[in-house]
């Protein structure tokens, strides 16, 4: 018990001094924690920011329009009732196709690809491996217990 009681020491006087750093005071943090958008709010506006984002895409759809262009082109295009400060699309596949087009799109699907392709083989092999070792105990086992059977293990025993 002791040592949540120091935790929660911790995380208070931690909040505490980030609050204070900030020039703001820990109920006004508190606050607008409590007024953070919940899951659906948040997921409304990344709706509202991928509509025109698929439009820029329509725009420059085999090179796209460059790294780092969709801020200032989401400027021209964003909705009125828009009223989020967003840099970024929000969605890494989206944000690749506006800026480096259906090449880019391609490129990073065929790096995932690979990787992908990458820890199966690796599973493959360890599976294989795993299979060799379980075949090559079954074939001791069984050599074992020929020889016991046998009574064959004496010649073994008098070297």
């Amino acid at each position: 018990h002791i040592r949540l009681i120091i935790l929660a020491l911790l995380l208070c006087i931690s909040f505490t001094s980030i609050s204070l750093l900030h020039n703001k005071s820990v109920s006004s943090e508190l606050i607008s924690t409590a007024e953070a958008p919940t899951l659906d709010q948040a997921s409304g506006r990344r709706l509202i920011i991928w509509q025109p984002a698929l439009e820029m895409f329509t725009v420059n759809p085999v090179l796209g329009s460059g790294i780092g262009s969709f801020w200032p082109l989401y400027q021209s295009v964003k909705p009125t009732h828009d009223t989020s400060l967003a840099q970024y699309v929000h969605n890494d596949y989206l944000q690749v196709m506006i800026e480096l087009g259906l090449i880019g799109i391609v490129l990073l699907l065929i790096f995932i690809g690979l990787i992908f392709y990458q820890f199966f083989q690796v599973y493959c092999y360890l599976n294989m491996i795993k299979n060799l070792y379980q075949l090559n105990n079954i074939f001791h086992r069984n050599v074992l217990q020929y020889l016991c059977n046998k009574g064959l293990y004496k010649i073994f025993l008098n070297f």
